[in-house]
């Protein structure tokens, strides 16, 4: 039952169906940032449940008005079982800085000063970030989704630390 908690956002963010009316088939789109997925960091190491990541999205995402951010195992893609595991533009806990961009925080515990924007990732195994972007957008942009930072400190370095 608890797997299949998990695996119900991801199979509805795939079917617009779900959220746009029976029998509606979307239509295809040239936009290939309308779903994106990171797996690496900004060195090009792959996203480790035991560490903390930032990723800033823009004030001006290019005409993507809406998102979505889910962090899920890279085995089987389904949402990692952690609270939160997810965050959207229209949730009303998620809260943007004051040039309008906005910080969402990675990590197996929630950053000192910020856990409005914070998923919650697993120490034990690596995750991969998905993106979901919906609104108008404009063929020819060079816009790409932002690259998810390593913060310097990992969970189990900080708990070693703490107890010795």
């Amino acid at each position: 039952m608890h797997l299949r908690r998990a695996l119900l956002p991801c199979l509805v963010l795939a079917c617009c169906a779900c959220s746009q009316g029976a029998g509606h088939v979307p239509a295809r789109t040239e936009d290939p940032l309308r779903n994106a997925l990171s797996t690496h960091d900004q060195k090009g190491k792959l996203l480790g449940g035991a560490h903390s990541y930032r990723l800033t999205l823009p004030a001006d995402m290019h005409g993507r008005s809406q998102w979505t951010l889910m962090v899920r195992d890279p085995a089987t893609h389904a949402l990692l079982a952690t609270s939160p595991a997810s965050l959207s533009s229209t949730a009303a806990r998620a809260r943007a800085n004051p040039d309008g961009s906005i910080d969402i925080w990675f990590g197996p515990s929630p950053p000192e000063r910020e856990n409005a924007n914070w998923l919650q990732t697993d120490p034990h195994i690596g995750f991969e970030v998905a993106y979901r972007f919906e609104g108008p957008t404009t063929p020819a942009t060079s816009w790409k989704p932002p690259v998810v930072e390593r913060l310097k400190e990992c969970y189990v370095c900080k708990m070693k630390r703490q107890h010795g």
